[in-house]
């Protein structure tokens, strides 16, 4: 693998590794520094591939949705009681995970062992739906979750059935990191709209991020 892959990789992971610590000690100021570091740290990775190789469509998407991914983050630092922060962060986000179907449709094709997949996660976006709906605290949120979450969800089928036409290192790991982002956002969902959980940052961002690297380094995949 290129060094500097390796060394973005690198990078990525000691970043990840303070902002979760920073995080878990309340130190809001490297906090709030180490946030947006790790999500750069990420869309290097995409970048780096389009100087080194001429490019494709393939990593401007991805490229572009990690752009919108750190919009979002940057948003969500303001943790509002409310959760008002995520009517804003909420949009940005929505569009990534379009850039995200953008970027995974060429490779899918439709399969029935993938009904394996969609009943579980519409059962799954149903039951949070009654869970979470008393905690919406507008219209705007009513609408725009369980928006959202289709939008998320069918970017996970997506990248799940591109490995139906191609099983390769790129399909494997952009599924892999769609996972880990829907994971993210559902156990996000859990924290803000039902139960607190105790150390969130260690399971959100450790879903989170992970995800997003996984699919910036599946643009070095053939």
């Amino acid at each position: 693998m290129d060094w500097v892959v390796v060394l973005l990789s690198g990078i990525f992971a000691v970043l990840l590794v303070l902002k979760i610590i920073f995080s878990t000690k309340k130190m809001k100021i490297l906090k709030f520094y180490f946030t947006p570091m790790v999500t750069i740290s990420v869309i290097c990775l995409p970048l780096y591939f389009l100087y080194s190789t001429g490019g494709s469509q393939y990593a401007v998407l991805v490229a572009a949705a990690l752009t919108f991914s750190l919009a979002g983050d940057i948003i969500n630092m303001r943790e509002e009681r409310d959760n008002s922060h995520l009517y804003f962060s909420g949009f940005f986000f929505l569009f990534t995970h379009l850039l995200y179907i953008a970027a995974f449709l060429p490779g899918y094709r439709f399969g029935w062992w993938q009904i394996l997949v969609v009943v579980p996660v519409v059962v799954l976006l149903i039951r949070s739906y009654f869970l979470f709906k008393d905690q919406f605290s507008s219209i705007l949120l009513k609408i725009f979750i369980p928006l959202y979450s289709m939008v998320v969800s069918v970017s996970l089928i997506v990248a799940v059935g591109a490995m139906g036409k191609t099983i390769g290192a790129r399909e494997i790991l952009a599924a892999t990191g769609i996972v880990f982002l829907w994971a993210s956002d559902f156990f996000l969902g859990v924290h803000s709209f039902w139960h607190k959980i105790k150390y969130d940052s260690v399971i959100i961002w450790g879903l989170y991020a992970p995800g997003q690297f996984l699919i910036a380094l599946s643009c070095f995949m053939p």
